[in-house]
């Protein structure tokens, strides 16, 4: 059963999970899968990038990788090898440019975004996330001021 579905901005791809956690990128007019994958908790959009989120077997962590529906690529969305990611609150593609704000195992909220290697993210601010997960996030990438020294 599709729990949730939703078009992929400038392309003819749909991307689509299922009450299996199976995700599903489909382009519609060649019938191609481009991606299939299971464990898969959720997604985001941004533009042509979704952001996959996968639990790891066995743990209680999330990993995160990138689709490029432009490119037809998926890419690990590499982040420091202690972090324990819990949840995934925003995704965003400005100035070429992911942005991730994610929450950790010690309930930290992190805007992150990559260095020079398009894949290897690094934290640019945190704060105390609550126990309440209806808090929005406080951090906003303004697209105005991007770069703006």
């Amino acid at each position: 059963m599709v729990m949730k579905y939703k078009w992929v901005p400038s392309s003819r791809d749909i991307v689509y999970l299922t009450s299996e956690k199976k995700l599903t990128v489909l382009n519609v007019e060649s019938n191609s899968t481009y991606v299939d994958l299971s464990n898969v908790e959720d997604y985001m959009t941004a533009q042509n990038k979704i952001l996959i989120i996968q639990t790891v077997v066995g743990e209680k962590h999330l990993n995160l990788s990138i689709f490029d529906a432009e490119k037809k690529k998926t890419y690990l969305a590499e982040f420091p090898v202690n972090l324990k990611i819990q949840q995934v609150r925003v995704f965003d593609f400005a100035f070429d440019i992911y942005y991730v704000i994610a929450v950790d195992d010690s309930s930290n909220a992190c805007l992150w975004s990559p260095t020079n290697k398009q894949f290897g993210f690094v934290r640019k601010a945190c704060y105390h996330a609550s126990v309440n997960v209806k808090t929005e996030s406080s951090f906003y990438i303004n697209r105005q001021v991007e770069h703006v020294r």
